[in-house]
């Protein structure tokens, strides 16, 4: 009886958070504000920060299923709330626990997604490099990516990959010819490649028009703006001297 007892007890200390980490420790951090506020554009990376930390500190329990750590949970359900926008935390407010907030966002987020699925998808399938910087052309691909896949619709990196190659510009053919050669590339690999040569053809028109500024102001570009011995105007100094 007492060999179950130990047992037991040992099982719930390693799963409650407060036995391992300590109730003055996770008070500690919880009191501590959380510098990304939650809005309607940056659920996947607030979600992504929030849970690094909530696991670092071992209170994941308290946000996937409810147990009867009741002080420290309380605690975590008042730090998620105050790492939103004031408009996001009134639209789940009545949460009394970490875990039913935090189904709520998922469904919250989910729903706002998937009326927007169409919408991003046609903007992946349609949207050209054009006057964008390859960094920022990178990003917002990326970006209605991510919120395809909250929505439930992932769009497969593979397929990603290949669109993004076929909406970059003509300049930027001598890098796509090579990728899609290739029998597969990463999203980590591609962004690497396309903004290395980004870089280099920035470079490239820097020199190229500091080179041309340099030929305009030589003497010998000069000549073809000087006149000619014939020009009317010296024809007019010469008449005067024979006079």
């Amino acid at each position: 009886m007492i060999g179950e007892q130990s047992a037991t007890s040992a099982v719930t200390q390693s799963a409650n958070p407060s036995a391992s980490s300590g109730g003055t420790h996770i008070a500690s951090m919880l009191n501590q504000p959380f510098a990304l506020k939650l809005d309607r554009q940056n659920y996947t990376l607030w979600k992504t920060m929030v849970f690094a930390i909530v696991r670092g500190h071992r209170l994941d329990g308290y946000v996937k299923e409810f147990k009867t750590w009741i002080v420290n949970d309380q605690l975590l359900l008042g730090w998620l709330y105050g790492s939103m926008i004031k408009t996001i935390a009134t639209e789940v407010m009545g949460c009394d626990a970490a875990s039913s907030l935090w189904q709520a966002l998922e469904t919250l987020f989910g729903a706002h997604s998937r009326v927007m699925m169409d919408e991003y998808r046609t903007k992946i399938q349609t949207t050209r490099k054009g006057s964008m910087s390859m960094a920022d052309y990178l990003r917002q691909k990326r970006q209605w990516a991510d919120v395809l896949a909250l929505a439930g619709e992932p769009y497969l990196e593979k397929q990603l990959v290949s669109n993004i190659l076929s909406s970059l510009d003509i300049e930027d053919l001598p890098i796509v010819l090579p990728v899609e050669a290739k029998v597969s590339t990463s999203w980590q690999e591609l962004q690497d490649i396309l903004l290395s040569f980004d870089n280099k053809l920035n470079r490239l028109t820097t020199l190229s028009g500091a080179t041309k500024n340099l030929n305009l102001s030589s003497p010998s570009a000069n000549v073809a703006a000087t006149k000619p011995s014939g020009f009317p105007g010296n024809q007019k100094t010469n008449q005067v001297i024979l006079a």
